[in-house]
């Protein structure tokens, strides 16, 4: 069995890479669902989340921590235990089903602390005016800046990744050199 940890910088394909995998065999956890989950469901998420900022709307969550590093800061704190712990409990029901493939997608996968959990990082990344160019339906270019400031930071993902993976190719490229990094 292989886990597969997946982290990235914003816009730069981590999906993309998920779906490709997904294509060929491989599970897939998505700590951004998981998270969305948990503040739409945990009475306990949603609770802590709106003592500290007043909504557990995700459009008004993100416009407040997005421009405010120490509230993301607090946002994470709260989220990412509770996350953590769903990722561990999913990883744990697909091995014990004998899955032979296994992603973990986060983008914030090193802030996480999700290693210990896998047997290599991929580390996504896109030259930031592609990875606009490829949001720009999603997020304004001032949405976009915000978030990218606030995301993890390229070096760490460097510093971490097994694998990095440059994407500012044509999709049928990417996709070929993914399929070339399972061959390996």
């Amino acid at each position: 069995m292989k886990v597969i940890g997946l982290t990235g910088t914003i816009g730069s394909g981590k999906s993309t890479v998920a779906k490709i995998l997904k294509q060929h065999g491989f599970t897939i956890i998505n700590a951004d669902k998981i998270g969305h989950a948990l503040l739409g469901r945990s009475r306990t998420i949603k609770q802590k989340v709106c003592k500290v900022f007043g909504t557990t709307r995700r459009s008004k969550l993100a416009k407040i921590v997005f421009n405010d590093r120490s509230m993301l800061l607090k946002l994470n704190k709260i989220m990412h235990p509770a996350m953590k712990k769903v990722i561990r409990a999913q990883l744990h029901i697909l091995k014990r089903r004998h899955i032979t493939g296994i992603v973990v997608e986060a983008a914030v996968f090193i802030e996480m602390k999700l290693s210990p959990l896998v047997d290599e990082l991929w580390g996504i990344v896109s030259p930031a005016n592609i990875a606009q160019k490829r949001l720009r339906h999603k997020y304004t270019v001032a949405e976009f800046r915000a978030r990218q400031n606030n995301a993890t930071p390229l070096k760490l993902i460097r510093k971490y990744s097994d694998q990095l993976i440059l994407n500012k190719l044509k999709l049928r490229s990417f996709e070929e050199k993914i399929k070339k990094l399972l061959k390996v």
